[in-house]
């Protein structure tokens, strides 16, 4: 959806575009809501990258900022995108708890989604770490762009039960991914 008029540096976002002019660097916001025209908000996250008008490898901040010519912007619907890792999947099996270690508010921290009915959730609604831990489960952890996020996998309700003769070889896959 196109944002037209959207004055970037009245965002939440220019403080980090300001920072990565400097250093040329490429930064990903934390959870934010997205604009959404009629409809409920949409939870998303900004990936952003100056752009200089020549190469600014190695030169001083100053001289970065000099040859700027803008930004590429990414604006990612955090359930699409999550959608997006299952689309191929003919079984409906992982839960997923996605930590944002970054963020500055407990509240924009926990993120939980459900392949069963690819909804989104936020901390509320969210399972906590320590009851993924008890059971099967797979810990990931992400340095990306300044961010550093986990993603914590476990099966879905049942999804285990019914697949049992299966249990012990995924269980020897996720001690080998460990």
């Amino acid at each position: 959806e196109p944002a037209l008029g959207f004055d970037l540096q009245s965002g939440i976002t220019w403080p980090t575009m300001e920072r990565i002019a400097e250093s040329d660097e490429l930064a990903a916001s934390g959870r934010l809501p997205l604009l959404a025209s009629g409809k409920e908000a949409d939870w998303g996250y900004v990936m952003e990258l100056p752009v200089y008008r020549q190469p600014a490898a190695g030169a001083a901040p100053e001289a970065r900022r000099a040859r700027l010519r803008g930004f590429v912007m990414g604006i990612f619907h955090i359930a699409q995108t999550i959608e997006s890792f299952f689309a191929n999947q003919e079984e409906e099996i992982l839960e997923i708890l996605f930590i944002d270690r970054s963020a500055t508010r407990p509240e924009l921290e926990f993120l939980h989604y459900r392949s069963r009915d690819g909804q989104v959730r936020t901390a509320a609604a969210a399972p906590s770490v320590e009851a993924i831990r008890s059971g099967l489960h797979l810990r990931v952890p992400i340095d990306h762009a300044g961010r550093q996020w986990e993603l914590w996998f476990r099966p879905r309700a049942g999804w285990v039960a019914v697949h049992s003769q299966m249990r012990s070889w995924l269980v020897l896959a996720l001690g080998l991914a460990m």
